[in-house]
């Protein structure tokens, strides 16, 4: 039997090749396994050639894992074959894992007794693929797996694994990795694993991995104090008395990757959630402004991603717990932008407050208005300087609109959606109608005044007129929602915008607008036609009546109404 093939087949299959060949290629494989008469670096050969085809077909995975023979084998490899063939093996096994069917039938063919056993090995390689197994078959959890919970305790896993990351093992950084992923993966919360953690020593190991040089051990060791926080409270005295907090706010800094920083503040949540103590110790060790910083920091330094998320996330409920709720924390994050003096201070305080505002819900009491909204607007309009340092200007912007975004919230102060729109084209405004758009949202909020008489009267109309021709989608859809919002509430804008020449750009938003936008301008070339016979007769000469027909036909069900509408009063 030639057991040597070129370079293309040594990995299993060509790329001609097609479903049929693929299953008589792994069909091969096992039949070559199953005989007697393969030596054992023939089965070398062959399990690195299957897990090359692992690898690159994702059929061929499910054709071995559906294969009756194919578990049996591998288990037996494990248990008996050449150090190679078990790193193989084991390699195979973390690759059918990932697909999450074929890593139910892996853990039920009895996988793990023979991976804890390698983990053993005296080859470092062969326990960085035995760990990695592990991991990867643990990647489920358990919390809906009760056969794959049996398996788990029958086995002694979490006692293996916390012996494994014990002082007297000096394993290697992948290895640890694993290791303390499958930790992760398997010791939930609620779930009586953490009895056995404490008694291998858990804390004493968690808190020592917090301190290592290896990423993904620091995370997933974060992760795990987190978890005995909230499952054990009685072992916080322990944690706070070893110094944890000041590591862990240490590991939410910037020059951490991005996973240990998540779950440094996820543990941080965790503590400051069940301990007073631990809100002292996070105060004293000047906390509170690092997890502002955590806050912020996917603005500032450009993260992406669920990582990024958490570490916000974390930060905010650690400090909404300091604080003792997210309204009060609100309430204190306003006062303290209020305090600081430095530029950049204030910056990522009001940051903060913007992530905070955004994400705040109130979930009882709906009658009742959380905490004074209107305090918190007070203090972000005394922030919003026309010619302030730009970055607190943006972040004063950036929390203005979390404020008026918030259906929470905003349903607690007046002209809220005009707020919100005005807040949308300051963003967005060009230089020499910027600091004007600041002043007419400060004149709104601070001078009990309708949307008229705030932008000025006729000036702010002319200025909204004239951004209606913009290239930029969004500006025009501002701009039009504004005037949609003034003339619903003032007569007087009418003859304004007609007389701004505001009628032929919103005709031609009928055609060449955005939804949003045609939607808008038909609801004020309505409003416009009810006013005044005369106002009518110029909407008439400017070409309406097409557009609108237009839009009925094609305009979704606002655009319609008010197309019929205005139709009515022009026909």
């Amino acid at each position: 039997m030639n057991w040597w093939f070129t370079s293309r087949e040594s990995y299993g299959i060509t790329a001609a090749d097609d479903l049929d060949d693929t299953v008589g290629t792994v069909a091969r494989f096992i039949e070559q396994l199953q005989a007697n008469m393969s030596s054992p670096s023939e089965k070398e050969l062959i399990t690195v050639q299957m897990l090359g085809i692992a690898r690159a077909r994702k059929e061929a995975r499910a054709i071995i894992g559906s294969h009756g023979q194919a578990m049996p084998l591998f288990i037996s490899i494990l248990r008996s074959g050449t150090p190679i063939a078990k790193l193989n093996v084991a390699a195979i096994l973390t690759v059918l894992c990932k697909d999450e069917d074929l890593r139910l039938k892996v853990l039920l063919g009895g996988c793990i007794p023979p991976l804890l056993s390698l983990l053993e090995s005296e080859s470092t390689e062969t326990r960085k693929a035995a760990a990695e197994a592990i991991f990867e078959v643990s990647s489920g959890g358990l919390s809906d797996d009760h056969v794959g919970m049996k398996i788990f305790v029958t086995e002694g896993v979490v006692p293996t694994l916390w012996e494994q990351l014990s002082p007297t093992n000096k394993q290697d950084k992948v290895v640890e990795g694993f290791v303390t992923g499958a930790l992760r993966n398997l010791c939930g919360e609620k779930d009586g694993y953490w009895r056995a953690a404490l008694e291998a020593g858990g804390v004493d190991i968690i808190v020592d991995l917090l301190s290592s040089d290896n990423a993904a051990a620091q995370s997933n060791a974060a992760s795990l104090l987190a978890r005995l926080m909230l499952a054990f409270s009685d072992s916080i005295p322990k944690v706070i008395d070893s110094g944890v907090v000041k590591v862990l706010l240490h590991l939410v800094g910037k020059n951490n990757d991005t996973s240990v920083r998540a779950s440094a503040a996820d543990a941080l949540e965790a503590l400051s959630l069940r301990s007073s103590a631990a809100k002292k110790a996070i105060v004293d060790a000047n906390g509170v402004h690092i997890l502002i910083g955590a806050v912020v920091a996917p603005s500032k330094e450009c993260m992406q991603g669920e990582h990024a998320q958490a570490l916000q996330g974390h930060a905010t409920h650690a400090l909404a717990n300091i604080c003792r709720g997210m309204s009060d924390l609100i309430l204190y994050l306003g006062e303290l932008s209020r305090s600081s003096c430095l530029a950049a201070a204030v910056a990522d305080i009001v940051g903060a407050l913007a992530y905070a505002l955004m994400v705040f819900e109130q979930t009882s009491g709906l009658d009742e208005e959380p905490f004074d909204v209107a305090q918190v607007e007070d203090v972000l309009v005394m922030l919003l300087k026309p010619r302030d340092n730009k970055l607190v200007q943006d972040r004063v912007l950036e929390a203005m609109a979390s404020l008026y975004g918030n259906t929470h919230l905003s349903r607690w102060l007046n002209h809220a959606e005009a707020k919100r729109v005005l807040i949308g084209l300051i963003t967005m405004a060009a230089a020499d109608v910027h600091e004007h758009l600041i002043l007419y949202l400060t004149s709104l909020c601070c001078d009990k005044v309708g949307v008229w008489e705030a932008i000025g009267n006729r000036e702010g109309i002319q200025l909204l007129i004239s951004l209606l021709g913009l290239s930029s989608e969004q500006h025009q859809e501002y701009a039009v929602q504004l005037l949609a919002i003034l003339t619903n509430q003032a007569d007087d804008c009418k003859w304004a915008i007609t007389a701004a020449g505001g009628i032929p750009p919103l005709v031609q938003l009928l055609e060449t607008g955005s939804q949003k936008a045609r939607e808008d301008a038909a609801h004020i070339l309505w409003n416009l036609c009810c006013h005044s016979e005369d106002i009518c007769a110029c909407v008439e000469s400017a070409g309406a009546v097409p557009a609108f027909l237009w839009l009925l036909r094609i305009g979704g069900p606002k655009g319609q109404e008010a197309s019929a509408k205005a139709l009515t009063k022009l026909v």
